[in-house]
């Protein structure tokens, strides 16, 4: 046998050899053409795509094969690569299944390559959706841990003022018979009584569930702007159980100026920052704990910070604290999640979380934002207003009639009011030819929402679709907050001021 033909035998081996490793490589291999089109496949691709075979795949366009809002991350990819060959590339694409979801992969171009005299790419695929999942259900696991810890602390309270409501409103139903028959003044002064506590116990349940719509998720927006103290503030209200029994916090909550960013994420952040304080505290020596929260401003920026005398940063820890899943507590107490989402979330909103610690003073976090330029504000009534000048005819329209009761009694003195609990019947009342100055209306209904209302009267009543009022218990979807940030008409929430309310009616009223 000649050299030439040991060689050429060799050289086959070589590449069967070849071949057999990358059609057991568990990652997808195509090589593409310039425009994308596939000339190879190994099996791994054809078993991702849902395909019969690799062959099934020859001819096939990969960039089709992905998700409409991935092709064109695809095609500048492929362009990157053509146009720089050394440099490669890589992206994060969705390739769809038939019949599932579609399959998360990590794509990189590894080089040029010749095949058949004509120049392709080479594209290796890493599937990482298992991988995104159990990171999503991390920070699921993460954050309902958060909320478990809210929640206890949000009900006990909430149990305090509502236990002193309830008594109150027992003894004045209870009265209200010797009242009748024997109206003793010292019998009326403590029904009296019984009913101020009651009221001052139902405004700090209100304010209560107020700061907790600051804690319910919402995207963050472009031009969305927070106020930093605001955020401290409402974190250390929904953790103050948890502090006020593991130390003594001292509040230095200067105004600081707006930041780009969602309130409600950057008040997460602070929750865990005080959540790792409280943490970091040794239970036996309650009354030497202490923290400290403040926002001030420095050199033009907004800075809050979370400061502690506990235990401390080991050093050889600190260059991995915001690393995901790098955690010290003991299998079952953490996840490791908590300082990565606060970072990604600060840092997604232009700022930076900076950490110094020691074993003997404790820890001090400190986030920094740069000021972001005042927004302009929406047309909402804040202050007191005038009294409107006559008597208006209102329809409300909420699917609780007690709502619509209890708001009857409070505006008829003032006003006449008419309710319904559907919006299609107040659009009936419209077309049989009832006008009304003003009508509040609930946003989110069954059957017909305030949206959907709204949306009728602006083609039918246009003039009249400018006289709504929007009420609302919480804007939940992000349908409702898209909604809300559109229109120009104002808002009120539940529970009602009706001061409040009676200032926004005065802005609504008609001239005469």
């Amino acid at each position: 046998m000649s050299t030439e033909s040991t060689w050429a035998e060799r050289l086959v081996t070589q590449q069967l050899g070849f071949l057999e490793i990358i059609e057991n490589i568990p990652d997808v291999i195509v090589i593409v053409r310039e425009d994308g089109e596939i000339r190879f496949a190994n099996a791994h691709a054809a078993h991702t795509l849902g395909a019969p075979s690799a062959s099934r795949l020859m001819g096939r366009n990969f960039i089709e094969l992905l998700a409409p809002e991935d092709r064109e991350r695809c095609r500048e990819l492929l362009a990157e690569r053509q146009a720089r060959p050394a440099d490669g590339g890589c992206a994060v694409l969705r390739l769809l299944r038939e019949g599932r979801e579609p399959a998360v992969v990590e794509a990189s171009l590894l080089r040029e390559i010749d095949l058949d005299d004509e120049r392709s790419l080479l594209l290796v695929a890493r599937d990482i959706t298992e991988e995104q999942q159990l990171r999503l259900r991390l920070q699921l696991a993460n954050q309902l841990a958060s909320v478990g810890t809210l929640a206890a602390g949000v009900a006990h309270e909430i149990n305090n003022p509502l236990s002193f409501v309830s008594a109150a409103l027992v003894f004045v139903q209870e009265s209200m018979t010797e009242l009748v028959t024997h109206p003793a003044p010292e019998l009326l002064s403590e029904v009296k009584q019984s009913l101020v506590e009651a009221l001052e116990g139902t405004n700090r349940i209100r304010d209560i569930v107020r700061d907790l719509k600051t804690f319910s998720h919402s995207a963050p927006e472009v031009g969305q702007q927070a106020d930093l103290r605001a955020a401290a503030g409402w974190a250390l209200k929904v953790t103050a159980h948890q502090l006020r029994h593991r130390c003594t916090v001292r509040q230095e909550l200067s105004a600081v100026p707006p930041v780009a960013g969602n309130e409600a994420r950057l008040g997460q952040v602070l929750v865990n920052l005080l959540m790792n304080a409280v943490q970091a505290f040794p239970e036996e020596r309650t009354a030497e704990n202490h923290l400290r929260v403040a926002t001030f401003t420095e050199s033009g920026k907004a800075i809050v910070e979370v400061e502690d005398n506990g235990r401390g940063i080991p050093p050889q820890h600190l260059a991995h604290i915001f690393d995901p899943f790098f955690t010290t507590k003991p299998v079952g107490q953490g996840t490791g999640l908590g300082l990565a989402i606060s970072h990604a979330i600060v840092s997604e909103a232009g700022g930076e979380i900076q950490v110094r610690s020691h074993s003997s003073t404790g820890t001090c976090f400190r986030v920094v934002f740069p000021s972001a330029a005042p927004a302009p504000a929406r047309g909402e009534v804040t202050g007191p207003s005038p009294q409107p000048s006559r008597a208006l005819r209102l329809l409300i329209v909420d699917d609780e009639a007690s709502v619509g009761s209890a708001l009857k009694r409070a505006l008829s003195r003032n006003h006449e009011v008419v309710t319904t609990t559907e919006a299609r019947q107040a659009l009936e009342r419209l077309r049989q030819g009832e006008r009304f100055d003003v009508i509040l209306c609930d946003l989110m209904m069954p059957h017909m929402s305030g949206m959907e209302f709204y949306r009728v009267l602006q083609e039918q009543f246009p003039a009249m679709a400018r006289r709504v009022v929007f009420m609302t218990g919480g804007i939940f979807t992000d349908a409702a907050r898209a909604f809300i940030a559109q229109v120009l008409n104002p808002m009120v929430e539940k529970p009602f001021d009706r001061d409040h309310i009676e200032a926004v009616l005065s802005r609504l009223a008609p001239s005469d």
